[in-house]
C-alpha cells in the first residue's frame, strides 16, 4: 500500500508471496503514519534462493506506523523494515513452529521500537539490525526451542558481527514448556 493515514486491519492472510520474492503478505511502500492492526498472516514461506518474503514489512520511506497485536505465524521472516524509519512494534505475536526466524531491521534509518512482543521459534531466532534500526527493545520475550537467540549487526546489508543475546530487567528470554516443534498453535 502506498498513501498516508492508512489502516490495514483485522485481515486473514495466507500462503501469499508464491510468486514475488521481495514483498510481504501485508506491505507499505512511502507512506506515513499508518496502522497495520489485527491481522494474522500465516505460511508465507521463502523460496530457495530468496529470503525476502516477509509476513509484514514497511519499505522504502515509510515511517511512523503503528504495527499492534499483529500474527505471523510459520513465516520465517515475519516483518522486515527497508530504508523507513519511526516505526513502533507492540504487542504482536511471531512464531514459527516449523524452523529458524529472522526479524529485519537492517537498515541505515533509525527510530524503530519494539515493545511487549512475544517472538518465538522452534529453531534459531536472528535479530538483524545496523547499529541505528532500532531505537529501543523493551518487555519483549523471546523463545528459541534451540536455544540459538543472536544479534545480527550489519551494514549496507552486509553482516559485521553476530552477538549472543542476553536477556535484561525489560526483555526476556522466555522458556515456555508448553511449547515445543512438535506443538501447533494454529491448524
Amino acid at each position: 500500500c502506498g498513501g498516508d493515514g492508512l489502516f490495514i486491519e483485522n485481515n486473514i492472510v495466507h500462503h501469499a508471496m508464491t510468486m514475488l520474492d521481495d514483498g510481504a503478505a501485508v506491505y507499505s511502500f512511502g507512506s506515513h503514519n499508518g496502522v497495520f492492526r489485527g491481522n494474522l498472516v500465516y505460511g508465507i514461506l521463502p523460496r530457495e534462493g530468496h529470503d525476502k518474503r516477509s509476513a509484514y514489512y514497511l519499505d522504502e520511506l515509510s515511517s511512523g506506523w503503528l504495527v499492534e497485536s499483529n500474527v505471523a505465524l510459520d513465516c520465517p521472516m515475519a516483518n522486515q523494515n527497508h530504508m523507513s524509519k519511526n516505526h513502533l512494534y507492540r504487542n504482536n505475536f511471531f512464531v514459527n513452529q516449523k524452523g529458524d526466524m529472522l526479524l529485519s531491521i537492517s537498515n541505515p534509518y533509525s527510530g524503530n521500537i519494539y515493545e511487549k512482543n512475544i517472538i518465538m521459534a522452534a529453531g534459531e531466532l536472528t535479530i538483524a539490525t545496523s547499529d541505528k534500526g532500532v531505537a529501543e527493545f523493551k518487555e519483549n520475550y523471546y523463545y528459541s526451542a534451540t536455544e540459538k537467540i543472536k544479534w545480527c549487526y550489519t551494514e549496507n546489508y552486509q553482516v559485521l558481527d553476530y552477538r549472543t543475546f542476553d536477556a535484561d530487567e525489560s526483555n526476556q528470554i522466555f522458556p515456555i514448556p508448553a511449547f515445543s516443534p512438535k506443538d501447533r498453535i494454529f491448524c
